[in-house]
């Protein structure tokens, strides 16, 4: 494994760790760091980019439809790492 794809692999994970607040951020994180990943796999790294970028923005949209719900439930968002 390359030093860039270990660099990635270490710095998403303390993302995903580490949470971000809202369903929207949280799920944006998550589908970048997959997008990502799965995009330097199979296109090198303008893959990781170009994947990165789709992964975040459909995580973005599927968070914030999670962050609508929410709000009209009146439900305040819980991140599932803090207990």
């Amino acid at each position: 494994m390359n030093r860039l794809t270990k660099s990635f692999i270490l710095t998403s994970s303390l993302f995903l760790v580490a949470g971000c607040g809202s369903h929207t951020a949280d799920d944006a994180l998550m589908g970048g760091a997959a997008g990502a990943g799965a995009g330097a796999l199979i296109g090198g790294p303008v893959g990781a980019g170009v994947g990165g970028a789709i992964g975040a923005g459909t995580g973005a949209v599927i968070g914030s439809g999670q962050d609508k719900q929410d709000r009209e439930d009146g439900v305040e968002y819980q991140n599932p790492l803090d207990n």
